[in-house]
């Protein structure tokens, strides 16, 4: 793993400097400049704080599965990996989104900003449309991929029919949540995961889990309850439409111009140092205007 991070580290810096892009997207470092680097801190910074906090909570409720046995770990172990053939593609639309988003918003074009969550989100769904049904028509060919035991089996089979549904409902607040950070509104959905985080998703399956005594189950139905409700708020925080006034709040960031001449002054200067050149003195414009030119000396002879 730490040689793959690491080829893949080395290749991404290759391509972002390649004089092709490093020339059309001027990716070389710059001087460190205080206003946009706070400007970059307050957008990332949310996101940031999201990411920690869903895995903070994810692991207290991986130590919550871990103390019903190892079978029941082992299972819900092979359903995340199952539901790695939803969420990641899905984490890719969501990132396709936010781009297009932010290049469309930057562009004021915000009818096609919009348009673009929902192309993202058709395509989310469609493919989680696929892996349900792979769920639900095999899910004894995909377990056996990873344990042939008859116990962990039978856990895992009302595990993945979960899935099935479990994956579609991620897949809205997923490509959501990726709409909203590519339009630049990171503050809601940091305030209102950092609440949900500790309160619906720790509660939930904690319930299930533990006092419904639902086992590995139980502490899966808690989980959908806390993406349920998180994806219902990114949709309506995105519906509501804020992120179309983002944009006007954020402070101004003087624009970095390249130095270079400037073609039309460039232009009158080789004009005029050429023109110096040549009549720098009366009898040097006098001989330039008396020389005659090749072409009048060539049709003088053919005449």
């Amino acid at each position: 793993m730490v040689v793959g991070s690491w080829t893949f580290t080395a290749c991404f810096l290759v391509c972002i400097f390649r004089r092709k892009v490093r020339t059309t997207y001027n990716t070389l470092p710059v001087r460190l400049r205080l206003d946009e680097s706070l400007r970059f801190l307050r957008t990332s910074a949310a996101i940031g704080g999201q990411w920690t906090l869903d895995m903070i909570t994810f692991a207290f409720f991986a130590s919550i599965v871990a103390r019903m046995g190892d079978v029941s770990m082992a299972a819900s172990q092979a359903m995340l990996q199952c539901l790695a053939l939803s969420f990641m593609p899905v984490y890719a639309f969501s990132v396709g989104a936010g781009t297009l988003i932010g290049r469309y918003i930057g562009a004021s074009d915000l009818d096609s900003a919009e348009r673009s969550y929902y192309s993202a989100l058709t395509l989310g769904l469609t493919w989680c449309a696929g892996v349900a049904i792979l769920f639900l028509s095999v899910p004894d060919t995909l377990l056996r991929l990873f344990n042939q035991d008859p116990e962990f089996l039978a856990l895992g089979r009302p595990l993945l029919a979960l899935g099935a549904f479990f994956q579609v409902v991620d897949a809205v607040g997923i490509i959501a949540g990726g709409a909203l950070r590519g339009a630049g509104d990171t503050r809601f959905p940091f305030i209102v995961q950092s609440v949900l985080s500790w309160t619906l998703r720790l509660g939930a399956v904690a319930t299930f889990a533990l006092y419904l005594q639902g086992g590995v189950f139980g502490a899966w139905i808690g989980e959908l309850v806390y993406v349920f409700a998180l994806g219902i708020a990114w949709v309506l925080r995105f519906r509501a439409g804020p992120w179309r006034t983002v944009r006007s709040e954020l402070p101004r960031v003087r624009t970095i111009r390249r130095r270079g001449p400037n073609p039309a002054s460039h232009s009158r200067s080789i004009r005029r140092s050429s023109s110096s050149r040549r009549c720098r003195t009366p009898a040097a414009c006098a001989r330039t205007i008396k020389t005659p030119s090749r072409f009048s000396r060539t049709s003088r002879t053919s005449a």
